[in-house]
């Protein structure tokens, strides 16, 4: 389906008769005693990513002030 037809198919959608059902998947968290479901490991390995991403970003925009610095001095 290309989205084109999702008004079309979404006004075939009998709303009367519609019966919602919540689905939780506990698959990917990590549940503990206290029942907090933060893992910290992962939160750390995103942690890590983050940092990565910014320091690539901040040293690429640095490069960039550098480049035009020197082109200005010339």
């Amino acid at each position: 389906m290309d989205g084109s037809n999702v008004g079309i198919i979404a006004g075939k959608v009998d709303t009367e008769n519609l019966r919602p059902r919540i689905f939780t998947e506990y698959k990917g968290l990590s549940y503990r005693i206290d029942k907090n479901n933060v893992d910290p490991d992962t939160e750390n390995v995103e942690l890590a990513s983050e940092q990565i991403r910014y320091q690539v970003l901040t040293q690429s925009l640095s490069h960039e002030f550098s480049q035009f610095r020197t082109v200005i001095s010339s």
